[in-house]
């Protein structure tokens, strides 16, 4: 009984917190984000966002499904893996993830005592100004994540990209999922400015992985890189895949890559989410060029068995 009431007021602390996810539409409040109250936040934890290896994704459709896809395969390769998505169906708890499993009520209340003394000390800095929810959110991710010793991270960016609260880390990789009209009140009021704010987590150097855009949002992407000298892979014109069978539980999806072909049952069903798969595939692809070991069994075995939402 007290566990249950100490996670109670713990959740009723976080939602006294500012929550832009209430404001989906024009009437929300216009704000100018930055990042230097979720630096000064994560300073006061110990920085626990650094030396991570992270899959840092981007995108207004479909960023859960990759987020989860990844996580799935390299999960299914061995690998301690924390995942971090927005928003949740039932509890905050769905958000930070160990292993494809929200994290316990217990650990959710040790992370919340862990970081409410430094939120309250932001607060109190008339500079900063209050901490969000999901600054908070994020935060007690990361400092999960460096506890749990994970081995991966694949992040998902919640609001945008440039001044998303998780684009304070050093990503191994970024990805963009399919771009399209969402929260036009802040990231902007065309395609261009919203792929402008999405691809603000492309990184020098880091290459980024670029599921099927319309024209002008593969634009954007395209300079951003360009810029800042980020290996590009485009899903769409780079890999090819087709769909050989599909029932209720499942599609049986051929998807070739530039190195490989795969034949993968996807427990995710519909065509966008052949394109996704596609996408995490590309993703891990990288992360092999770059020295990790994934076998070609854990990514077939990621995709059967990934669950979402």
């Amino acid at each position: 009984m007290k566990r249950s009431a100490t996670y109670k007021n713990c959740l009723d602390r976080l939602l006294t917190l500012l929550d832009f996810e209430k404001f989906s539409g024009p009437r929300g409040p216009r704000v100018k984000f930055n990042l230097s109250r979720m630096y000064a936040l994560l300073s006061l934890l110990g920085d626990p966002h650094k030396n991570g290896r992270v899959i840092h994704v981007a995108g207004s459709k479909g960023k859960g499904s990759v987020t989860a896809m990844v996580s799935s395969i390299l999960c299914s390769n061995g690998y301690q893996v924390g995942m971090f998505s927005s928003p949740h169906i039932h509890t905050f708890r769905e958000r930070i993830r160990i292993n494809g499993k929200p994290i316990s009520k217990e650990v959710f209340v040790d992370l919340v005592e862990k970081v409410w003394p430094m939120i309250q000390e932001i607060g109190s800095r008339t500079s900063f100004g209050a901490v969000t929810l999901f600054e908070t959110l994020t935060a007690m991710a990361f400092v999960h994540f460096k506890e749990s010793k994970t081995d991966f991270q694949v992040v998902e960016v919640g609001l945008g990209g440039k001044l998303d609260s998780t684009n304070v880390v050093d990503p191994m990789v970024t990805v963009i999922t399919p771009i399209s009209f969402d929260h036009m009140h802040i990231l902007g009021d065309t395609l261009t400015d919203i792929a402008t704010e999405k691809a603000g987590i492309i990184k020098k150097g880091v290459p980024v992985i670029v599921a099927p855009q319309s024209s002008e949002a593969m634009e954007v992407i395209r300079n951003v890189a360009r810029t800042k000298d980020a290996p590009i892979l485009e899903v769409e014109s780079d890999f090819e895949w087709l769909l050989n069978n599909r029932d209720l539980k499942k599609q049986s999806v051929r998807i070739q890559t530039i190195y490989k072909t795969y034949f993968v049952n996807l427990s995710l069903l519909g065509n966008y989410q052949i394109a996704n798969a596609a996408t995490a595939i590309g993703v891990v692809e990288r992360l092999q060029s770059l020295g990790h070991d994934i076998s070609s069994d854990a990514i077939s075995q990621g995709l059967e068995n990934v669950v979402w939402p």
